[in-house]
């Protein structure tokens, strides 16, 4: 089975919970960070994207996240259930369980523009934008 882990549901719930359609790297801290108050990891980005990318929920073009219908569905879905903002990655969880198959093998895809610098480098960007707000 490969089965999502929690670093997967949360930057799924970031990514759809900026409701924009397109996501920069540093909206994406930014938004993950708000929701667990932590800032994602190389590898947990990674990791995430490539699970989410499998099953069609984010598409990954010229450096950029975007979403798709199929994952807005699922995560309008994911927030009609109970629960509060901090709840969110278990309410992802529960609409993925119901909704994606795990039967399918899934390979690590790389991410080129995505590593230590580029991450460094969008953190920076995300801590210029709430300093500027």
């Amino acid at each position: 089975m490969n089965e999502p882990e929690f670093h997967t549901t949360w930057i799924f719930a970031a990514i759809y919970a900026t409701g924009e359609d397109e996501i920069s790297l540093s909206r994406l801290i930014g938004s993950a960070d708000g929701l667990n108050h932590a800032i994602p990891t190389e590898e947990e980005i990674c990791s995430a994207l490539s699970f989410l990318e499998s099953h069609e929920l984010v598409k990954i073009t010229n450096k950029k996240i975007f979403t798709t219908k199929y994952g807005k569905d699922l995560f309008k879905f994911a927030e009609k259930r109970r629960g509060n903002w901090f709840k969110t990655p278990e309410k992802v969880l529960f609409v993925f369980n119901k909704n994606l198959d795990y039967s399918k093998s899934l390979h690590m895809k790389e991410y080129k523009f995505i590593n230590q610098k580029s991450l460094d480098l969008a953190y920076e960007d995300y801590v210029g934008a709430l300093k500027s707000s």
